[in-house]
């Protein structure tokens, strides 16, 4: 997994692409706490190159929620993949976290 991190007016938006799984979980979560560095309005996940997402990946998107949220932030996941977006409602993770299906919503 990769992730480019970069500021965007009150928002810090991190581009991930690959597969979010065990041995690849580290790189988005050291994107979070750098875009925590200076805590922005809102920690925008571009999702729309993340092909897979294993239990660790949702496991990690669970804690990175709690932690934006107790920074005082909102974490919100754009434009997720086919394959994440199944993986959301199946767990019902899609009621719990903000997501959209376009990057300036």
């Amino acid at each position: 997994m990769t992730c480019a991190v970069r500021r965007r007016d009150a928002e810090v938006v991190i581009t991930a692409a690959g597969d979010l799984v065990a041995a690849a979980v580290e790189a988005l979560e050291t994107a979070i706490q750098q875009a925590l560095s200076r805590v922005p309005e809102r920690v925008v996940l571009d999702f729309a190159e993340v092909r897979f997402c294993d239990s660790t990946g949702l496991a990690l998107l669970i804690r990175m929620l709690e932690r934006i949220e107790r920074a005082g932030s909102h974490m919100r996941i754009a434009r997720p993949s086919p394959p994440v977006t199944r993986l959301l409602a199946v767990t019902g993770l899609d009621t719990v976290l903000d997501i959209t299906p376009v990057m300036d919503a």
